[in-house]
């Protein structure tokens, strides 16, 4: 399967990048990943277009302090003509 997850940390850890405090704590939350490097890696291993815009639906698994992501179910919403 396409699998992705998000595990919360206390401190800056190689490859993390911040997120709002209460992510983890909320039993709805958005957010949008502004990170291009971590953009490009999940474009590349999905096929997703370049300037599309996508969503994901993640699952909170409070026991672990985790969001799993299912690549294969994206959304997309939109692709810019941005050239």
């Amino acid at each position: 399967s396409n699998m992705f997850f998000v595990k919360s940390c206390i401190k800056k850890e190689r490859d993390s990048f911040e997120v709002p405090l209460d992510l983890f704590t909320r039993t709805k939350a958005d957010y949008t990943l502004r990170s291009k490097v971590f953009s490009e890696a999940i474009r590349k291993q999905t096929g997703w277009e370049v300037n599309g815009t996508y969503r994901m639906e993640g699952i909170f698994l409070p026991d672990l302090s985790i969001v799993e992501f299912n690549l294969s179910k994206g959304k997309r919403l939109y692709v810019s003509n941005l050239d």
